[in-house]
């Protein structure tokens, strides 16, 4: 381990959002519970372990693998007492064996900003960080390889199962079945809102033939199952224990974190693609601050940021990018965070999310530390300021948040947000793809052209990127939604696009039936809600 890190074998503890008392969990009690008794999440005591910016300096120039530097950063989320050195490295090593390429999982291609009128074009670089050439094509392999490995870790060191439920609106739930499908101990249930999801993304999950595993469709909104599974994972009537592995569930954010730090030191030590002619200036190997520019939907991804800037990556500033529902921008924008009575359909429908589970850890983490993420506020304070806010929201679906977390927020952050339509999402498809000549590195998922967008606005309004350098976070690959990219580009040039053959063997699958269908009635969502949580609890308890 390079000399400068913050590190020592003390315990790593973690405390909810909303306990006053600061009742001290282990980061394995996180894991297995998911959300914290009161209904909180869970977050670090404190960020006292950090990589140093020395450490960061001897990656750049010097070089490192993705296994070392991962349990290093890992090392400031997980005690040694909990995983020991040969287990933790031996997850960083297996979480990422199914990549295209486990020594750079996570590959960056920098290509020119292409602006509207493309009269200043080459004038700004963006550095898109590829999160996509995992298992499944999408950024959530990576949060759900660790978070998967390090449950199989307990639940093998207790010799015990693990019971999960997960919740998705395309991305999350592949990846969790695919990351379970190792472990003899898992059984999980995935459920996804019908309608919402593209063909490949459903046959992920009704192709898969497991005794341990279980599909759901329900009709609703994205975010329209959280409340039942939230209530059966803190109330105590099921037979067996049940964890989630949506991004409430602390080893999601934390994995998270590992996309910042790779695409930081493979950017600013020049270890990219580039796609046309080289007209900016390549990055420097320095610790420098950077910007990111981040897809939101959830907010799992932001938040991984705040904690990696947290622990001591040169982060000044995240770009956020919204779709139609864009909760996440108006709160950002205005101070006043407010659930839209309707989901709206959009291109970038793994988004859909009305109330951002990782927002109550945002707000925490803003609320407690400035913008040197030194300690400004203590924890009673704050959990009670973000339990009264979380109250608000339950009874009349909007609260105002607190004037000086608002103000943290806007130092720990430096917020560009900003919000994408469904005509910006296919104009960024269309003209990067022909920029570039039909290059598949420059198609971009409906999800990833919302963050190129976020980053056009923010180039178009200001000077540029903090350094010069702007990393642009692409979620998903554009095989993953063949129906945006054939809408957008016209069937004739869609045609000819070469889905990857793990893509192409999985559309020839047949389909198994859903074990479990949700169905809306002619009352209110809430009353639907409580049948569905008892339709989901026999169903687990009959397992």
């Amino acid at each position: 381990m390079a000399a400068g890190n913050s590190m020592t074998s003390e315990e790593v503890y973690y405390v909810s959002t909303r306990d006053p008392s600061a009742k001290r969990y282990t980061f394995e009690d996180g894991l297995r519970m998911g959300y914290a008794p009161d209904g909180g999440l869970f977050v670090p005591e404190s960020f006292n372990r950090k990589i140093s910016r020395d450490t960061i300096r001897h990656w750049l120039q010097n070089g490192v693998s993705f296994e070392d530097m991962a349990h290093q950063v890992l090392r400031c989320f997980i005690s040694v007492k909990e995983i020991d050195d040969v287990c933790l490295q031996r997850i960083c090593r297996e979480a990422v064996e199914e990549y295209d390429d486990p020594s750079n999982p996570v590959p960056i291609v920098k290509m020119d900003y292409v602006p509207d009128g493309e009269a200043d074009e080459g004038m700004h670089a963006l550095y898109i960080s590829q999160l996509f050439h995992g298992p499944t094509f999408c950024f959530k392999d990576l949060g759900q390889q660790f978070t998967i490995k390090f449950l199989d870790h307990f639940a093998t060191k207790s010799n015990s199962e693990v019971m999960a439920i997960c919740s998705t609106t395309g991305d999350t739930g592949p990846a969790a079945l695919r990351a379970a499908a190792k472990s003899s101990r898992f059984r999980m249930l995935v459920a996804h809102p019908e309608g919402a999801v593209s063909n490949l993304q459903r046959k992920q999950m009704t192709t898969i033939v497991s005794p341990t595993v279980k599909t759901c469709v329900f009709q609703g909104g994205g975010d329209d199952l959280d409340a039942p599974i939230k209530n059966l994972m803190t109330g105590t009537g099921l037979k067996a224990e049940l964890t989630g592995v949506n991004s409430y569930n602390i080893g999601r954010p934390v994995a998270q974190v590992l996309h910042y730090f790779w695409s930081y030191v493979n950017t600013l030590s020049g270890n990219f693609k580039t796609l046309g002619e080289e007209q900016c200036a390549a990055a420097k190997k320095d610790a420098l601050e950077v910007d990111f520019i981040v897809p939101t939907g959830a907010m799992g991804n932001i938040c991984a940021g705040v904690f990696a800037k947290a622990i001591g990556l040169p982060i000044q500033r995240f770009i956020t990018s919204s779709n139609k529902n864009d909760v996440g921008f108006r709160a950002f924008t205005t101070g006043t965070f407010k659930r839209d009575p309707v989901m709206h359909k959009n291109l970038a429908e793994a988004m859909n999310i009305q109330v951002p589970y990782n927002f109550e850890r945002i707000l925490y983490v803003c609320a407690r530390f400035d913008e040197l993420l030194a300690e400004t506020a203590d924890h009673a304070t704050v959990s009670a300021q973000i339990a009264d806010c979380m109250r608000k929201l339950d009874a009349t679906g909007e609260y105002e948040i607190p004037k000086s977390i608002y103000r943290n927020m806007e130092n720990v952050l430096c917020a560009g947000a900003t919000r994408t339509d469904d005509e910006e999402i296919q104009t960024v498809i269309r003209k990067y793809y022909r920029r570039y000549s039909g290059s598949q590195d420059a198609l971009h998922c409906p999800h990833s052209a919302c963050a190129v967008r976020g980053a056009e606005k923010w180039l178009k309004n200001n000077a540029g990127f903090t350094n010069g350098v702007g990393i642009v976070l692409a979620t998903a690959s554009w095989c993953k939604f063949g129906e945006v990219i054939s809408d957008t580009l016209g069937p004739d040039v869609a045609s000819k696009l070469e889905l990857p053959k793990a893509a192409q063997e999985l559309m020839k699958l047949p389909e198994k039936p859903y074990d479990l269908k949700l169905l809306r009635g002619e009352g209110t969502l809430e009353s639907d809600q409580k049948v569905w949580e008892s339709a989901i609890a026999a169903t687990l308890d009959q397992w």
